[in-house]
C-alpha cells in the first residue's frame, strides 16, 4: 500500500488496493514508473481511466469484478494518480498506447477484457487495434476512438495557448470542476478528495494539461494520425458492428425544476444534442460498419406524450430521441437493413435518476399506478433491449416498445383514486 494512502483514512477506505510499479523505458530516455493495481484472480480485466482522473474511478468495478471472480488490472497513465509525474515525458496518445503494451509485456498477459472511459477509449482500442486476437470483449464508457470536428466550449478554451495550460495548472481548473460538475448527484465530499488527490499541485497537474491538448483537432497535430489509423485498424480487425445501444442522457438541473417555460435554452439545446441527437451523430459515424441485419437500440422513457413535471424538460428530448430513432429506420432503409427501435422505460432506481429532484416520489406513485404494485426493474428493460439486439424480433424496426409493468393503463387504480380523493390523515 502506498504509504501516502496509509496517512489518508478518507482515501484509504475508498481505496484499500495493494499498489504495483511498473518500470517503463523508451531507448536512452530514463525510465518512469506507472503505478497499477492487480487484484483478484481469474480472467483479466483491463480498465483504462481517462482523464482528470485515476485508477479510483474504477474503484467499485474493482471490488465488484474481484467478488465476480475476475483479475483487475487497473493503470494510472503516466502524470496520472500514483504513477510518476514527468515533466518532460512525451505526452501523446502513440506514447499512452505503448505504456499500456509494456504494461501487458511486463505482467505476461495474452488475453484480456477492456473497460475503457474517456480519453482512455482512445488508448484502449489502440492496445486492442494491436493485439486484436488478446481481445475478448470490449466496454466502452463516454469514448471515442475517431476523429471530431467538435469540441465542448469549457474544454476547446483550455487548449488555448499558455492560458489554458495555466489554469489547468495554476487552479485545477480541469479537475476541481469535474467533481461538482460531471455527476448527477453531488459526491460524498471523501470522494471528491480522492479524486483530486494526486493533483496538488503545478506539477501534478501536468498530465491533466496534456490531455486537453493532446485532442487532435487538425492534421497538424501529433496526435492527429495515430486517432486516423486507430478508426480504421478498429473496423479492419474488429469488423462489422451486429448491435449498438444509445444510452445516455444528460439535463442541468442545478438550478433545480422550474416551470417548461422558464427552460433555458442553452440548457435544452445542450440536452438535446446529449441525449438525442448523439444518437444520428454515431449512427452515422457507424453507417459503413454495421452488418447487414445490425440492430440500434436507444433507451427512453414511457412518458413523452404526457406532462411529467418531475422530469423537467427531458421528456420532450425524449420525445426527439424516440422520433429520430424512427426516421433513421426510415433513412437507413434506403440502402441497408440497420433496424432503429426504442425501449421506452418506466420509472427505474439508477444513479441517474437520483439526480433528479423530487423524483422519489413520483417513483412510488408509479409503482402504485402498474397492475403489480411493483415499477419494472433495470434488468427487466436490459433484457428488452437484448431481445431488440437479437435475430429473434427482426421484423420489428421503427417502433417504441413500452415496458413499465401496465403503468399507463391503469391511472384509475382504486387504491389511488381513494388516496387521491380520502387521504389519510
Amino acid at each position: 500500500m502506498n504509504a501516502l494512502i496509509d496517512e489518508l483514512p478518507f482515501l484509504k477506505e475508498a481505496y484499500p488496493f495493494k499498489s504495483h510499479f511498473c518500470d517503463l523505458s523508451y531507448g536512452n530516455e530514463r525510465s518512469v514508473k506507472l503505478h497499477y493495481l492487480d487484484e483478484g484472480t481469474g480472467p483479466i480485466i483491463l480498465m483504462l481511466h481517462g482523464n482528470p482522473t485515476w485508477s479510483f474511478y474504477f474503484r467499485n468495478c474493482v471490488h465488484y469484478f474481484k467478488a465476480k471472480g475476475y483479475r483487475c488490472i487497473v493503470p494510472d497513465h503516466i502524470g496520472c494518480g500514483l504513477s510518476d509525474k514527468p515533466q518532460d515525458y512525451n505526452y501523446t496518445l502513440e506514447r499512452r498506447i505503448q505504456d499500456i503494451q509494456q504494461l501487458l509485456e511486463h505482467l505476461n498477459i495474452e488475453r484480456f477484457n477492456l473497460i475503457v472511459h474517456d480519453w482512455g477509449g482512445a488508448i484502449g482500442m489502440g492496445v486492442a487495434t494491436g493485439n486484436p486476437e488478446s481481445v475478448q470483449k470490449i466496454a466502452i464508457l463516454n469514448s471515442a476512438s475517431y476523429l471530431s470536428k467538435w469540441m465542448p466550449w469549457r474544454i476547446a478554451f483550455l487548449r488555448i495557448e499558455k492560458i489554458g495550460s495555466f489554469l489547468i495548472r495554476a487552479f485545477n481548473l480541469f479537475a476541481w470542476p469535474a467533481v461538482f460538475m460531471s455527476v448527477c448527484k453531488p459526491l460524498d465530499k471523501n470522494i471528491q478528495k480522492g479524486f483530486l488527490y494526486p493533483y496538488q499541485n503545478w506539477n501534478d497537474r501536468i498530465a491533466v494539461a496534456r490531455f486537453v491538448k493532446d485532442i487532435p483537432m487538425s492534421q497538424s497535430h501529433p496526435s492527429y494520425n495515430c486517432l486516423q489509423s486507430l478508426a480504421h485498424s478498429v473496423a479492419q480487425d474488429f469488423g462489422t458492428i451486429d448491435g449498438l445501444v444509445h444510452s445516455i442522457a444528460f439535463a442541468n438541473y442545478s438550478k433545480g425544476m422550474r416551470p417548461f417555460h422558464e427552460t433555458d435554452k442553452a440548457d435544452f439545446l445542450q440536452a438535446t444534442v446529449i441525449s438525442s441527437f448523439s444518437l444520428v451523430e454515431v449512427a452515422n459515424a457507424f453507417k459503413l460498419h454495421f452488418s447487414e441485419n445490425a440492430s440500434v437500440v436507444s433507451i427512453g422513457i414511457s412518458s413523452t406524450d404526457v406532462t411529467a413535471e418531475n422530469y423537467g424538460y427531458m421528456a420532450p428530448i425524449k420525445a426527439a430521441l424516440e422520433s429520430s430513432s424512427f426516421n433513421l429506420a426510415k433513412s437507413f432503409s434506403a440502402d441497408t437493413k440497420v433496424r432503429f427501435n426504442t425501449v421506452n422505460a418506466g420509472p427505474l432506481k439508477t444513479s441517474a435518476s437520483a439526480g433528479i429532484p423530487g423524483y422519489l416520489e413520483s417513483y412510488l406513485y408509479a409503482e402504485k399506478l402498474t397492475f403489480r404494485k411493483a415499477n419494472v426493474q433495470t434488468q427487466e428493460v436490459a433484457n428488452t433491449a437484448v431481445f431488440l439486439l437479437s435475430e429473434a424480433s427482426s421484423g420489428i424496426n421503427g417502433q417504441g416498445i413500452v415496458v413499465n409493468a401496465g403503468m399507463d393503463r391503469n391511472y384509475f387504480d382504486s387504491e389511488v383514486v381513494r388516496l387521491t380523493m380520502r387521504p389519510e390523515k
